[in-house]
């Protein structure tokens, strides 16, 4: 066996970077910049967790909240695979995954160019055009998925070795797109007034949202084609405002200590968000299209029309229009053909700070409001064709996903004492 198990390492990952500023006048930026990185996934995290490079075992009681066996008896043995011959059969027994042949590293091309302009009241604008690309993106393709339409199991192509499991073979097969516009304003903090917003008008293309755990839709080699669309995470408005803002008042220096007293030393600050909502990808049953490794989608016989609906007041877009493909064809949507909810979202806090003697010692004082108005973040819409509650919202959240916060409005208080 040789020393390198087969692999080899490319000794040429050139990497360059390359950026340009001229400077039309005092008021006036052009910047520019193009670069090229290398794809920095770790393999150790896709090539991980299947079998046989990690082997699960489970014990069971005989009786319930009875123990398996004994500290004595110690753990039983784990029966692992053969591997006295240097190589691993395929077995149908377990899901699979292995690196192709080539796992080259994919290009990430990025380039920008951007116009920067100084405008009245201190006020700049930065207008940019922001792209990437990249070719051979990490993901998994269902070696053992059938190309042939009601073929069932029988087409699968490693059907004899595999039976109707599935074997991923992972590798840099998948492509991705960027292209923005990004528009931001920004004034600095003076006057006691600080201005910063960000608005983007984007488009986000890919085959796959993530490099590692991940799978094509279509893996059948006539079909790939069709998981190139609409990124799961695409967003194509994003819209950020924030602001800070102290109040003229200081309780030193008021003239009238009345005044100084009740609107001394405030600050009030926001941030207010606009957020287009995700696209999805409408299911349907693959039964009668039976072809494993495959999805199947609805068909759309109609509009796509949005009711905007949320919970139990009724559907966020008109199922109607929508049905399940009979016979072995597939339904006429494709991946992320759709899109679901955005979000609004404020935030807004106010502060006070009060001189407790001496000169660099104050306790201030804070009250936090995030999400002012109790708006909710709602997820995409039940997306299953077949499912009885299909066009219905009921996930809370950024993109319906636990993690993301529920969005509710959420109050905090606060002192601070600096000395």
């Amino acid at each position: 066996m040789p020393e390198d198990l087969g692999l080899s390492v490319s000794k040429t990952l050139f990497a360059p970077r390359l950026g340009a500023v001229y400077r039309l006048n005092d008021n006036s930026v052009i910047r520019s910049g193009y670069g090229i990185t290398y794809n920095p996934l770790p393999f150790s995290r896709p090539l991980r967790g299947f079998y046989p490079l990690t082997i699960a075992a489970a014990y069971f009681a005989d009786e319930p909240y009875g123990w398996q066996t004994t500290l004595e008896e110690g753990m039983p043995d784990v029966v692992g695979p053969d591997l006295s011959s240097g190589r691993l059969a395929l077995t149908p027994d377990y899901l699979m995954r292995t690196p192709a042949s080539d796992l080259s590293r994919s290009r990430i091309h990025s380039w920008n160019i951007a116009f920067e302009r100084r405008l009245l009241w201190d006020v700049s604008m930065d207008v940019a055009y922001v792209g990437t690309a990249k070719n051979g993106g990490f993901t998994d393709i269902d070696a053992n998925a059938s190309d042939v339409p009601g073929g069932g199991s029988a087409s699968r192509p490693l059907t004899s070795i595999r039976g109707n499991q599935s074997l991923l073979l992972w590798g840099p097969f998948a492509k991705s797109r960027y292209h923005s516009l990004q528009v931001a304003i920004n004034r600095p903090f003076k006057n006691g007034l600080l201005l910063k917003g960000a608005y983007t008008l984007s488009r986000a293309k890919n085959e796959v949202d993530e490099d590692g755990w991940s799978q094509l839709m279509w893996n059948a080699p006539s079909l790939r084609e069709k998981n190139y669309a609409l990124a799961g995470y695409d967003r194509p408005h994003i819209f950020q405002m924030a602001f800070l803002c102290e109040l003229p008042y200081k309780t030193s220096t008021a003239e009238n200590k009345v005044v100084g007293a009740i609107l001394g030393d405030w600050q009030v600050n926001g941030i207010y968000s606009a957020v287009s909502g995700t696209p999805f990808t409408i299911t349907a049953s693959g039964a009668h299209l039976n072809m494993p490794g495959n999805l199947q989608t609805a068909n759309l016989n109609g509009e796509y029309k949005i009711l905007g609906d949320h919970g139990d007041d009724g559907p966020f877009f008109d199922p109607a229009p929508f049905s399940q493909p009979q016979g072995v064809v597939f339904g006429n949507t494709g991946r992320n053909q759709f899109r679901g909810p955005g979000y609004q979202n404020i935030d807004f806090s106010i502060f006070r700070r009060f001189p407790v003697g001496g000169r660099d010692r104050r306790l201030e004082f804070r009250a936090e409001f995030f999400n002012l108005t109790n708006t909710p973040k709602w997820g995409n819409p039940d997306a299953n064709v077949t499912s009885g509650t299909f066009g219905y919202t009921y996930s809370v959240g950024a993109d319906g996903r636990t993690d993301a916060g529920s969005g509710e409005r959420q109050i905090r208080f606060g002192l601070r004492l600096q000395f």
